[in-house]
């Protein structure tokens, strides 16, 4: 390569050079050791010619091989970007999220009951059936309302891997603690409100019962639900007294929702107009919208239309994407 610099008088050449050996040690953070090693020479040569110009004919080609090379390295860094890559939807690690796995670690850590609160769609189930897929002893149960005692604890025999045997509540809960004091288990329930129906108390009892007589072997019990299980948790009457649970519960988490500024630094990642992006914040904030689940549907079907158009997201993807959902 034939730099342009080569026809300069040599006193013009070393000045030029000696700026910028210079700049890269003053102004690139780039050591004296560095580029003698990358020139092949000793960092005493290095300091010569930066204090008084002094190099053979051979030096001095070996430095404006070296500021070409970084010269093409920085052209490179500044040519024009492609187009973004669509990041994975599967998983958007929000705040809430970072703050229900926390809470699932912090109560695995002790062996204790952890309870996430929130609304539909703020990312409950989403976050917690990531942090059982991953980790090496979660287990995600969904429960509802129309599981009696013996249904509850068979299900959830089959989902750590067991079929439970007994003929009463008792034996079967047993079975369950058993195979728990021999592999140990971080027992997710999810809506978990949908035990609490007809004023009893009886199937959150089993659950506690479980994880009492198990926690010492390693076992953890973290459950699930809308926020108004917080009231129903301080409920104290003769038919519903919920104390015993309430007591033994070491974190609680309430989910917040997505804000704008989150949702804004989402979707940085995508490659989508600024009218866009606010478009699709502005879906995702209505009150009567599911926060995290809502945006990932919506952001979804945005990707797909965008990539069938071939376009960028643009407001009128996002209104397209809308017009295919209930709003």
């Amino acid at each position: 390569m034939t730099n342009s610099t080569i026809d300069l008088s040599r006193p013009e050449r070393v000045s030029k050079l000696q700026e910028f050996i210079n700049d890269m040690l003053n102004n690139k953070g780039v050591t004296q050791q560095a580029i003698a090693k990358a020139l092949g020479v000793s960092h005493s040569q290095i300091s010569v010619f930066k204090k008084d110009g002094k190099g053979s004919d051979d030096f001095l080609n070996a430095v404006e091989r070296y500021q070409a090379e970084i010269m093409d390295t920085q052209n490179q860094s500044e040519k024009p970007t492609e187009r973004k890559h669509t990041p994975s939807l599967d998983f958007i690690r929000t705040a809430d999220a970072s703050n229900i796995m926390g809470l699932c670690v912090a109560a695995e850590s002790i062996n204790g009951i952890g309870v996430v609160l929130g609304n539909a769609g703020t990312g409950k189930t989403y976050t917690l059936e990531e942090f059982a897929r991953f980790s090496t002893k979660a287990v995600y149960i969904k429960v509802n309302c129309a599981m009696n005692l013996k249904n509850l604890i068979k299900w959830i025999g089959k989902n750590i891997g067991i079929e439970v045997e007994g003929s009463s509540v008792w034996d079967m809960m047993y079975c369950i603690i058993e195979e728990l004091k021999i592999n140990p288990k971080t027992i997710i329930i999810d809506e978990v409100e949908q035990l609490m129906q007809g004023n009893s108390i009886k199937k959150v009892e089993v659950l506690r019962h479980i994880h009492e007589d198990s926690k010492k072997y390693g076992n953890c019990l973290i459950m699930a639900g809308p926020l108004f299980i917080e009231h129903i948790l301080k409920k104290r009457s003769i038919k519903e007294n919920y104390g015993q649970v309430d007591s033994r519960i070491n974190y609680m988490y309430k989910t917040t929702g997505l804000s704008r500024e989150e949702i804004m630094s989402i979707l940085e990642d995508y490659d989508a107009t600024e009218n866009a992006k606010a478009e699709i914040a502005g879906l995702t904030l209505k009150t009567n919208k599911g926060g995290i689940r809502f945006l990932t549907n919506l952001l979804g079907k945005c990707v797909d239309i965008a990539a069938m158009e071939g376009t960028a997201i643009t407001r009128e993807v996002v209104v397209k994407a809308s017009r295919m959902m209930m709003i």
